[in-house]
């Protein structure tokens, strides 16, 4: 069969762990945080989802991604600096409600200085009276 096939979130669960240790591996104290976001991290995901992750490297000059399909799963693995994540979580923009939703359900992978929460907490920040 071409095309992606049924995975079960457990299983999703388990390839984004071993992507992240992969990572850890390649990029060792330079990554800052990794965690799931999008449907898998919202508990919302079907047969057919993805895996979408985020990587938090300490030093990163552009944020770049890899996306890639392996046997019945696809994966997207975003690199990103703090200083960008945290812009792009807090910059205002007329679809900001669409999609920032990614910054408040970011499921924590490897985050062993909680990162991610204060991510959520700088994005909770942005004026809401603006919408």
């Amino acid at each position: 069969m071409m095309g992606p096939g049924k995975v079960t979130r457990e299983e999703r669960i388990k390839i984004a762990y071993t992507i992240a240790n992969q990572i850890l591996e390649k990029y060792g104290s330079e990554v800052k945080a990794i965690g799931i976001y999008g449907s898998l991290a919202r508990k919302a995901d079907g047969p057919f989802s993805d895996i979408e992750m985020k990587c938090i490297l300490n030093s990163l000059e552009d944020s770049y991604s890899y996306e890639w399909t392996a046997g019945d799963w696809k994966a997207e693995v975003n690199f990103d600096s703090e200083e960008d994540i945290v812009e792009e979580a807090t910059t205002i923009e007329e679809d900001w409600p669409l999609t920032h939703g990614q910054f408040f359900t970011i499921l924590p992978i490897y985050d062993p200085e909680e990162f991610f929460k204060e991510l959520r907490q700088k994005a909770r920040s942005v004026d809401h009276t603006i919408f």
